[in-house]
């Protein structure tokens, strides 16, 4: 599913008016960092209309959309076999939290209550990081479920040849569950009280025999630890069933560290809200991931902040932004020249003899 057939999904009852404008005012939104109710007339609409969809078709919605997303992206790329990474992001709540999808982690975040959190993939592909799949996480939600789900996906189109996550996902289900699906993972390991003792130990790696309850039943589980020491000025712990030295895992962890760094180059296409509907968050958290990969796709020379505001402008109509060009001007108090009054005056005539504004100047 293409952006705009999901956009035609959730905004099917809408005027064409509100649809036709859609994608401009998001992006508008988007280059300025705002609240929409702040920057459109059309917030009140976009807002019902979004509160009018189950979280359990966005969810399918999002499927289609990154379904369609990675069929695409597998043309460009001719690698047999990616690495790609798990991470989860957190979107700042300020009011009081009242449902599920609101949790109290607040990230760091001054002044934030509480967070919403999605589970992001990401591609590892030289340096960049394209996004490959998003869901957004309640309270109870199975973090390895979602995990699975998501990676059951990619796998439908890439030949995935490791996963790496980092130690908020080191966890022997998780890691049992990668193995029974044939998957090479690298997870960093909290260094938690035996960890520690290993090494303390200068171990090398370590084989821990444990059990893994399950509907009331003990299943014996091997879980695999390797140490690296005094690497790039760190210690290093990792659960991981690749075999390879200390050293190559270390420089194989250090690809996702650009994931980190992602997330907050996306923040300059944060759609701001005040709404607690999950629906409605996750939308806006979806048009910033579609933003920058658009910006990936496009592979040039200028940051993701110069590529929102080209964007936000090339979506504007000749006719909108001459009426700011004028607004400029009359708040300033900044006449307009002779050749800016035959240019605008141009522009006036070509709208009023055919009823639209030109596309260009000829």
């Amino acid at each position: 599913m293409k952006i705009n057939k999901l956009l035609k999904k959730v905004f099917s009852s809408a005027k064409n008016e509100l649809y036709t404008k859609l994608f401009s005012i998001l992006s508008l939104v988007a280059s300025e960092k705002d609240y929409l109710e702040n920057l459109s007339n059309h917030s009140d609409a976009i807002h019902w209309h979004l509160n009018k969809v189950k979280i359990g078709d966005f969810e399918q919605y999002l499927k289609e959309y990154f379904e369609y997303f990675l069929k695409k992206l597998r043309k460009q790329i001719s690698w047999d076999k990616i690495t790609i990474a798990f991470d989860e992001t957190f979107i700042p709540f300020y009011g009081k939290i009242s449902n599920i999808w609101i949790n109290g982690y607040n990230n760091k975040i001054k002044g934030a209550k509480g967070t919403y959190k999605f589970m992001v993939c990401s591609i590892i592909l030289k340096k960049k990081r394209f996004i490959l799949n998003i869901m957004p996480m309640h309270n109870l939600q199975d973090t390895n479920k979602t995990v699975s789900e998501m990676l059951c996906l990619i796998k439908n189109k890439f030949n995935v040849e490791t996963v790496l996550f980092d130690r908020g996902f080191c966890n022997k289900k998780l890691c049992r569950e990668m193995e029974l699906r044939g998957t090479k993972y690298l997870i960093l390991s909290p260094k938690r009280k035996n960890i520690k003792s290993f090494m303390e130990a200068k171990e090398s790696e370590v084989i821990i025999e444990t059990d893994i309850n399950e509907l009331k039943t003990k299943n014996k589980y091997t879980w695999r630890f390797v140490f690296a020491y005094d690497l790039f000025g760190y210690d290093w712990a990792f659960a991981t069933n690749l075999q390879m030295s200390p050293e190559n895992l270390v420089k194989l962890y250090k690809c996702r560290w650009g994931i980190e760094t992602n997330f907050r180059i996306m923040d300059f296409a944060d759609i701001k809200s005040k709404s607690k509907n999950i629906v409605t968050r996750c939308f806006f958290f979806l048009i910033s991931v579609v933003l920058f990969n658009s910006w990936l796709e496009l592979d040039k020379e200028i940051t993701f902040e110069t590529y929102l505001d080209l964007l936000a402008l090339a979506n504007q109509s000749l006719e909108e932004i001459l009426k700011k060009f004028e607004d400029a001007r009359d708040i300033l108090d900044m006449k307009l020249t002779k050749c800016e009054q035959k240019i605008l005056s141009s522009f006036v005539n070509f709208a009023l003899l055919y009823g639209k504004f030109p596309c260009h100047i000829s």
